[in-house]
């Protein structure tokens, strides 16, 4: 190395790293790298607190208690939804050009409406770093996060182009059995997580481990469902900071109706859990790497 290398260095501790593809990037047009998912944390530790107590500020200035919701927020099913299928995105942009995002997702529980909201950073057509998630049932706290400009197709602007799925046309009928599998997944994963694990807001943070768990897995295990269905379980064991963690992606096979073959991620999540691992290891182990 010499005085004129380029160099590139993590923006929170300044680490020197090889090149831009050590680098952790969490938003769009953003310069703004980061050489680990801790560095990304401590970050933006301070805009988490920022946006934390603007929120108990403003409930208890308005006498807003939500607190009834709390099984709402501990529902991966709708944390899931509101991260990737929100009726409404609000966008901002202040004078820096620095923008944040509001996703917000309106459901029917026990017969009232309901409004789940996020704040978060967007890189590559999706959430990637989530500074706050709430529910609500009011409409003036609700007002506070339709700021900004309001996208209009809400598709097409959280739709991932490296998806790999993306290029399959789906009928009507397997889009809906790909829905209902993700949900009996989901609702399986939450009955049998611990709280002392990776919390369930967290898992958007770790998208960038999906690809190389599915491409270069160090497990492949498939097994035939209850519904009956072939099921893939991709399985990669990653580290952050010499921490270990598992991160594992579930796939639905599928015939498509022109004769193909389709292996279709249906859930990933990370886990440090020896015992949730152990779980999804589960039916006969593949041998080689599954092509998709």
């Amino acid at each position: 190395m010499s005085f004129k290398s380029i160099i590139y260095y993590c923006n929170q501790c300044k680490k020197i790293v090889d090149g831009i593809n050590d680098l952790f990037f969490v938003e769009d047009g953003s310069q703004h790298g980061f050489c680990s998912e801790k560095c990304i944390e401590v970050y933006f530790n301070p805009f988490v607190a920022h946006f934390e107590k603007i929120d108990k500020d403003f409930r208890a200035a308005n006498a807003i208690d939500d607190s009834d919701l709390d099984e709402v927020l501990g529902n991966p099913q709708y944390i899931d939804k509101l991260l990737s299928k929100p009726d409404e995105i609000w966008r901002r942009e202040n004078d820096l050009k620095e923008e944040n995002y509001s996703l917000i997702l309106n459901i029917n529980h026990l017969d009232e409406v309901v409004h789940l909201v996020a704040l978060c950073l967007v890189f590559n057509h999706r959430p990637s770093f989530i500074f706050f998630i709430s529910a609500t049932k009011n409409q003036k706290y609700l007002m506070e996060f339709k700021s900004g400009t309001q996208i209009k197709d809400v598709t097409n602007f959280l739709e991932t182009p490296s998806s790999m799925d993306s290029a399959l046309d789906f009928s009507p009928e397997t889009l809906m059995n790909i829905d209902l599998k993700k949900s009996l997944l989901l609702s399986d994963l939450l009955k049998h997580r611990k709280e002392s694990d990776i919390p369930f807001e967290n898992f958007m943070n770790y998208m960038d481990y999906f690809e190389s768990t599915m491409r270069e897995p160090d497990e492949v295990f498939t097994y035939e469902d209850d519904e009956g269905d072939i099921i893939y379980t991709h399985l990669k064991v990653h580290d952050i900071d010499d921490v270990p963690f598992f991160y594992f992606s579930v796939c639905l096979y599928l015939k498509l109706e022109n004769g193909d073959d389709a292996i279709v991620p249906i859930l990933s999540f990370p886990t440090i859990d020896p015992e949730l691992t152990e779980r999804y290891r589960k039916g006969d182990l593949v041998s080689g790497v599954i092509k998709n």
